[in-house]
C-alpha cells in the first residue's frame, strides 16, 4: 500500500513530454499572392520575408514554412532568419541553409495553382526576445516553366504577434531587381502579412516553468510525500 500511495503523489514531479507546436502564424491566404521561387529560369530567385516577434523567454526554432500557389513539388527549399530588416536593407543575416527534402503538405486551399506548406525541419535555433523575419523560398531544378507564389495574409487564425505591413521582397535578378522592397509599394495596396509560420520547442522557451515554479511544484510534491510517510508511520503505531 505504501509504495501505492508514493507513486500517486510522486506524479507531478514528471514533467510532460513536448513535441514542437507553432509559435507563430501569421494567418491564413486572403487571396493575394507574390512570388516566391528558385528555378533554372530566375536562378537569382526571389524570396519573400515575413516579419515575427519572439516573446520574453526566447524561443528555440524547430521548423519554418510558408504557404504557396505551386505548380511544381520543390525540390528543396532554401530558408533565412534576418533580423533589423527595413526598406532597402536586409537587415543582418543571422541563420540560413537549404533543406533537400522540404515538407510539402496541401492546405486545402488553392488560388492560381493549389496552395501547399513548405517545410524546413531539423532546425535548433535559439532566438532571444525581439523582432525578426524569415523566409522559404521553394527550389526546383526543373527547366519546364514553373511557377511559385506566396500567400498573403489578413492575419485571419493567426497565432503570435506579427508587425502587419512589415513584409518584403527581394531579388537581383534582372527583370525583377527588388532590393528588400516592401510588398506594398510593389503592389501599390495594402499588403498586411505573407502566410507562414514558426514551429518552436516549448520545453527550451519561455514555455517552460521559471525556476521558481518548478522549485514551487518539487516542494509541493516532496510535502505530499513526507506527509503520507508520517501519516503511515502513525497508523502502524
Amino acid at each position: 500500500m505504501r509504495r501505492q500511495i508514493l507513486s500517486v503523489f510522486l506524479l507531478p514531479l514528471s514533467l510532460p513530454a513536448f513535441g514542437d507546436v507553432i509559435g507563430f502564424y501569421s494567418g491564413d491566404a486572403n487571396g493575394l499572392i507574390v512570388k516566391n521561387e528558385i528555378t533554372p529560369r530566375t536562378p537569382e530567385g526571389m524570396s519573400t520575408y515575413q516579419s515575427f516577434v519572439v516573446p520574453k523567454g526566447g524561443w528555440k526554432v524547430t521548423r519554418l514554412f510558408t504557404n504557396n500557389d505551386l505548380s511544381f513539388t520543390p525540390s528543396s527549399a532554401h530558408w533565412e532568419i534576418r533580423r533589423g530588416v527595413s526598406e532597402g536593407n536586409g537587415g543582418t543575416l543571422l541563420h540560413s541553409g537549404v533543406d533537400n527534402n522540404p515538407g510539402f503538405t496541401a492546405t486545402g486551399r488553392s488560388g492560381i495553382f493549389q496552395e501547399y506548406s513548405v517545410t524546413v525541419a531539423g532546425l535548433s535555433i535559439f532566438l532571444p526576445q525581439g523582432s525578426y523575419w524569415m523566409s522559404v523560398t521553394p527550389v526546383t531544378t526543373s527547366r519546364e516553366s514553373h511557377l511559385s507564389f506566396h500567400s498573403g495574409s489578413d492575419g485571419r487564425n493567426a497565432i503570435g504577434t506579427p508587425v502587419l505591413g512589415e513584409v518584403y521582397a527581394n531579388s537581383s535578378a534582372p527583370f525583377l531587381n527588388f532590393n528588400f522592397t516592401k510588398i506594398s509599394t510593389i503592389a501599390g495596396r495594402s499588403f498586411p502579412a505573407f502566410s507562414a509560420g514558426v514551429y518552436i520547442d516549448p520545453s527550451a522557451t519561455s514555455a517552460v516553468p521559471e525556476p521558481s515554479e518548478r522549485s514551487l511544484l518539487v516542494l509541493t510534491a516532496t510535502g505530499l510525500v513526507t506527509l503520507v510517510r508520517r501519516n503511515h508511520k502513525r497508523g502502524a503505531n
